[in-house]
């Protein structure tokens, strides 16, 4: 019987393996992107005392992303309870340190895609131990490169990122995670509206991130963690550098000049100051075709009111706690912290409600905004507020001075 032929083991010298083409462009995808297609973030563990009730809102969107940074990486600072509900000590902070609490609408009102850029916020990373805080601007920086940039601080560096417009109803969040190859961004936060008994943290996701987004903020690891009280001394030093010009007038009489002027005009002669000026009060970064659009810039006025009104009350809301909060560190001063606590007190409570009140309605009553003694009574009341702010600022001077700070 013949031995069966044996088969050559020799190639031809023309024979060259190929991968299969399925392989190669897996591979090549690899090279080009080494993260995963999908990654999330795990949580840095959590206070083991939370408090089982409604938390305050919290609509301003930047603050609220660096609350929820801090929170998911355990890097926030507990909690008080103020009429039955948690006030997170993190955001009074973040929003003293930052100025935003006493900053001008100009600067910090929704919509302006330069608030992540606003010099406080520098400041206030500073102020908490972050080595490092950049802001990438969509409209510099393209789709890919950008999102390489997100999955590395997340895969690589561990860290949550902050996109802007990321979600509508929770109004900020921190990104946590990717899906799809970082087409779909996780954020997380507690949903603003949830006002339930035991609220818990969400996870929100969002396509087209980069259509709608105006900027993406990195933040760098800590490497201190300063004691409370020196950052409430910073905060102190911080709200009366925000608030003056010059170390004594007010930084902001410009708004209340412009806000009160609203209200001493009729709207025709607001609508011509709002073409001349391509400025509204409440409107962060107002298009230019609005300002050619007579009928659409009539119904863009009652911005004016709200929410100007609101996000003013509110951060002056936020001022009050910090204020009160640090009682507790300058005992010395804790008169005259109260002192300015009540200025911030009445701003939000009383004058920025009897304002609104005066031509509440959903939407704002705008036969009434149009009578010239309403329109009279809301300009009494911005003054009102502006001479809250000044009073506040003498006494911020006072306790300065005692403390040694230099503004």
């Amino acid at each position: 019987m013949s031995e069966p032929a044996k088969k050559s083991e020799q190639q031809p010298e023309s024979y060259q393996p190929q991968k299969p083409e399925m392989m190669r462009a897996l591979e090549e995808a690899a090279a080009a992107n080494p993260y995963p297609e999908s990654f999330m973030l795990d949580m840095a563990a959590q206070e083991t005392d939370q408090f089982p009730g409604i938390r305050l809102p919290e609509t301003q969107p930047f603050t609220t992303s660096i609350r929820a940074f801090l929170d998911f990486t355990g890097q926030n600072y507990g909690y008080t309870v103020h009429t039955e509900r948690r006030l997170d000590i993190g955001f009074t902070l973040i929003e003293t340190l930052s100025g935003e609490a006493y900053a001008d609408d100009r600067i910090m009102c929704d919509g302006n895609p330069n608030v992540a850029d606003y010099e406080g916020y520098k400041s206030m990373f500073r102020s908490l131990g972050f080595e490092s805080y950049e802001v990438v601007h969509t409209k510099d920086c393209e789709k890919d490169a950008l999102k390489s940039r997100i999955m590395e601080t997340l895969v690589r560096d561990k860290m949550p990122v902050i996109v802007d417009n990321l979600t509508e109803c929770p109004i900020g969040c921190a990104v946590v995670g990717y899906e799809q190859n970082g087409e779909v961004l996780v954020g997380w936060n507690y949903h603003v509206f949830d006002f339930s008994p035991n609220p818990q943290p969400q996870l929100f996701k969002k396509e087209n991130w980069y259509e709608d987004a105006a900027y993406v903020a990195f933040i760098g690891k800590r490497t201190g963690n300063p004691a409370l009280k020196s950052l409430y001394r910073q905060g102190v030093a911080a709200a009366y550098r925000t608030m003056t010009e010059d170390g004594e007038t007010l930084r902001y009489a410009r708004f209340f000049d412009d806000w009160k002027r609203y209200f001493m005009q009729t709207e025709d002669d607001c609508i011509e100051e709002a073409k001349h000026t391509h400025y509204i009060i409440g409107y962060g970064m107002p298009p230019d075709s609005l300002f050619d659009d007579e009928k659409r810039l009539r119904q863009e006025l009652v911005r004016t009111i709200d929410p100007a009104y609101c996000a003013y009350a509110e951060r002056r809301y936020y001022a009050k706690f910090f204020m009160r909060q640090a009682k507790d560190y300058f005992t010395a001063h804790e008169q005259a912290l109260e002192e300015i606590a009540c200025c911030f007190e009445r701003i939000s409570h009383e004058h920025m409600e009897q304002f609104y009140n005066l031509v509440k309605g959903k939407p704002v009553d705008r036969k009434k905004l149009r009578k010239p003694a309403v329109r009279a009574k809301m300009a009494i009341l911005i003054d009102k507020c502006r001479a809250e702010e000044e009073k506040a600022i003498s006494l911020l001077e006072q306790i300065i001075a005692d403390m040694g700070e230099s503004s």
